[in-house]
């Protein structure tokens, strides 16, 4: 029986490793799982039952109960710790993935140990640990030695035509070159990133990739195109991943209201995604917002309100040991200083930070990067039309002072008429109150208008509509009623 028990286990879990990799989870899923431990803990096999007890702080993890997750690898560890199995070293990763958002040093603490078993199983740690083991390398600020273990990592995978594997390596590299500011690799990785995710079914790593394109496209002035891949991937992220990834998507979007000097608009986006944070417990984003928020204050010449949120940044960033935003918070603070003169405290500020984050990608993107970049996105998120910016007479770039309001929701902004937001999630009020999906009542209709207000001022013919909104193969003629009633549902929506 003890020896069946590791193969009855394996076929129990295979649901589980399917959704896990999708990035999905369910009720059904946690009760396979159970079921999984039952029969782990009738065969008494300790590595069974510590790998079911692993699938099962995955399903708490993916669901967002982060506290639950912990415990469960934590009584994973007390059945297997010491034993040199690989489920040792899985269940020290999955410690430090929900670690690292909230104490760097822990999640750097945990990789290590993880990288030290599985190199004495392996002979070479395995590349999932490595993945892990960089993430933390780079939030503690070693950067180099992070993108070197993620390329090491991306190689094995390469080799072995594990294109699974590549997926996550791909996605951890994104994330490093944009900190270390290589903004034209970043794209490359990005776009590899799009294909592999799409063939090797993962959902939620195509909306990653779409993210760190919009970031990369952002910091290099094609604010455009930014535009259009961070509305798509904070779409897809609303739908079918609620959590950090949401506000990761909003925080892409006020990164780009910032570089077009729209403050209010960028202020709602990081305040969205601060929201989020602090609902999730993720304290790097959390942070990180302060952070963003507190340089659009300085942009606004708002000094005393941007070195407030700079320094709650700078303390968080400190107590979680994210050595990458706390150096990112200690240039904004300098900066604030600089611009009225007290170089003294600006330097004073820049002595209490090492390392060198200033490490500049000075290489331009060359048009066919970016054309080959947006060919693979539009390819693969379903995107037929491509979404523009607000015209700069749409826009207050004089603007000096955004008000507190917008810090809070942008629903307070206006009270009379109706009000439509496209960038960041799309919202419709009316006299001060956002329309509810009840009062949208199709679906459609709502689609519908999200597609004309997007195209506001410009002619867009019945064939457009329905190719957008129900899809290139359906007749239009058939489609005519339909159409009606969504239209009908639009003004009822507005003026009921």
């Amino acid at each position: 029986m003890a020896k069946q028990a590791p193969i009855m286990v394996d076929h129990l879990l295979q649901d589980a490793r399917a959704a896990f990799t999708r990035g999905s989870t369910s009720q059904e899923i946690l009760q396979t799982i159970d079921a999984a431990l039952s029969e782990a803990q009738r065969a008494g096999s300790p590595e069974s039952i510590a790998k079911c007890l692993l699938y099962k702080a995955n399903h708490y993890m993916i669901a967002g109960d982060y506290a639950r997750s912990l415990a469960l690898c934590e009584e994973g560890l007390e059945r297997i710790r010491g034993t040199s199995a690989h489920i040792e070293a899985d269940l020290l990763v999955m410690m430090s993935r929900q670690t690292l958002a909230n104490d760097v040093q822990r999640a750097l603490e945990l990789t290590t140990q993880a990288m030290d078993i599985s190199a004495a199983i392996y002979g070479v740690a395995h590349p999932n640990v490595m993945i892990h083991h960089a993430k933390a390398l780079g939030e503690s600020g070693d950067l180099a030695a992070a993108i070197a273990l993620l390329r090491k990592a991306d190689a094995h995978f390469e080799v072995d035509e594990d294109h699974q594997g590549r997926v996550t390596a791909l996605a951890a590299l994104c994330v490093q070159m944009i900190n270390a500011r290589q903004y034209a690799a970043t794209v490359e990785y990005a776009t590899e990133l799009i294909w592999l995710a799409e063939q090797a079914d993962r959902p939620m790593a195509k909306v990653n990739a779409f993210k760190f394109l919009a970031m990369a496209l952002g910091r290099t002035g094609h604010l455009s195109e930014a535009f259009e891949v961070g509305q798509r991937a904070l779409d897809l992220a609303e739908r079918e991943f609620p959590g950090t990834i949401v506000g990761d998507c909003n925080g892409v979007l006020g990164d780009i209201y910032l570089e077009l000097n729209d403050l209010r608009s960028a202020l709602v986006c990081y305040s969205r995604a601060l929201r989020v944070y602090r609902e999730t417990g993720h304290l790097n984003g959390v942070s990180m917002c302060l952070l963003y928020m507190g340089e659009t204050y300085a942009r606004a010449d708002e000094m005393e309100q941007a070195e407030r949120l700079l320094t709650k940044a700078s303390q968080l960033a400190t107590e979680i040991g994210n050595t990458v935003i706390a150096r990112r918070t200690a240039y904004a603070r300098a900066g604030l200083y600089v611009r009225v003169g007290e170089r003294a405290q600006a330097e004073q500020i820049l002595e209490s930070v090492s390392g060198d984050l200033e490490h500049l990608d000075l290489q331009t993107l060359e048009p066919n990067v970016v054309d080959a970049a947006l060919l693979a996105f539009r390819s693969i998120s379903g995107s037929t039309t491509r979404i523009s910016l607000p015209v700069p007479d749409e826009l207050d770039l004089e603007s000096t002072s955004p008000p507190p309001s917008a810090l809070a929701s942008s629903a307070n902004t206006s009270e009379q008429g109706v009000r439509v937001t496209l960038l960041g999630a799309f919202m419709v009020y009316r006299q001060g109150q956002e329309i509810t999906m009840e009062e949208w009542k199709r679906k459609k209709a709502r689609d519908v208008f999200k597609f004309l207000a997007a195209r506001h001022r410009k002619s867009v013919s019945v064939d457009e509509i329905v190719a957008q909104v129900w899809g290139n193969e359906v007749d239009v003629e058939r489609c005519l009623p339909t159409l009606q009633n969504a239209v009908s549902a639009i003004r009822t929506a507005l003026e009921p």
